[in-house]
């Protein structure tokens, strides 16, 4: 017994002069696997398994004889499609039909600073496109992050802690799922009439300086940019009776969508960027669980509706 805990003291005292399970900084699931326990979404299924490969990112592996067109996709929850399995997400289904090797490195409430980031570090991988999928909510700033005090911040400075332990331990996790059915027939009507309030120029300004920053790191590791508008479930249309356009929330909200379709698709022709349009997508209730987020139907639809875009743009060039 001695002898055991002595070796396993000289191992965790050798990690922190070197160790085989060093993980590039910001990508803490590197070679992860969770599963994800879904109480609360009825369109998706119970148990979803999601598999973080070698970049730390969603999607085949990455290894440096790979002479296919790479491509790697940023944005926030409804791009990174979490509880959609792989294969079946919209980002798999939008390029099924050609080859090139692809990931979703897209993360859960991250904004552009944060897209951008993971971009810098692609200079290995060269990636020869990005895609955005954008949404009107760009301008945000990004929210502060939560640090670690105390004992769990010196943990997680232990490397044998942090590399090894609280990687096996997450990776037997339960995980829930956190978002909501929203039962569309169920939403009240608008009272009185919908005030949309209109970006600022201010706002505006804003939004240019981050689409700005995202292009810049995008052509900084040699990739080509296509920014594409996110869809939305809301407008003035009926469906199985339901008029959507006197629920609540939903014509300004189809506004905000309509009107940054437009910026960015003004934004795009006018700095060399290729646009695709994602609020153009037929809207149906039946392709989002919630505001924002895709049932697997509605992944596979707008999976459908980006690939014509996507293939004729990426070929195109690929051939250049």
């Amino acid at each position: 017994m001695i002898f055991v805990l002595a070796a396993l003291l000289l191992f965790s005292v050798s990690m922190e002069f070197w160790s085989p399970f060093q993980k590039p900084e910001g990508r803490a699931y590197v070679n992860t696997t969770i599963t994800y326990h879904n109480t609360k979404i009825e369109q998706l299924s119970e148990y979803i398994q999601v598999r973080y490969n070698n970049l730390g990112f969603i999607g085949e592996d990455y290894n440096d004889t790979i002479t296919r067109p790479k491509i790697i996709f940023v944005g926030w929850s409804n791009t990174q499609s979490l509880y959609i399995q792989e294969g079946l997400k919209w980002t798999d289904v939008s390029l099924q039909n050609i080859s090139v090797w692809h990931n979703n490195a897209a993360a859960d409430g991250t904004l552009i600073p944060s897209w951008c980031k993971i971009i810098k570090g692609l200079n290995e991988q060269k990636p020869s496109f990005v895609i955005a999928l954008i949404d009107p909510f760009v301008g945000l700033k990004e929210k502060a992050k939560k640090t670690d005090s105390g004992i769990k911040s010196y943990l997680k400075q232990i490397k044998v802690v942090d590399q090894i332990i609280l990687p096996y331990f997450h990776s037997l996790r339960d995980v829930e799922i956190g978002h909501k059915t929203i039962h569309w027939d169920k939403l009240p009507d608008e009272n009185g009439v919908s005030v949309f309030k209109r970006m600022t120029p201010q706002d505006s300004i804003m939004v240019i300086s981050q689409l700005d920053s995202l292009r810049n790191n995008i052509l900084s590791v040699g990739a080509k940019a296509v920014f594409v508008s996110a869809p939305t479930p809301y407008g003035n249309y009926v469906e199985n009776g339901l008029n959507m356009g006197l629920k609540e929330k939903s014509v300004s909200t189809d506004l905000q969508y309509q009107e940054f379709d437009l910026l960015l698709k003004s934004y795009c022709d006018s700095n060399d960027v290729f646009f695709a349009s994602g609020y153009s997508m037929p809207k149906s209730t039946k392709a989002f669980y919630d505001y924002s987020h895709f049932t697997l139907e509605g992944s596979k639809a707008f999976g459908k509706h980006m690939a014509p875009l996507f293939q004729s743009f990426i070929l195109n060039k690929s051939n250049q």
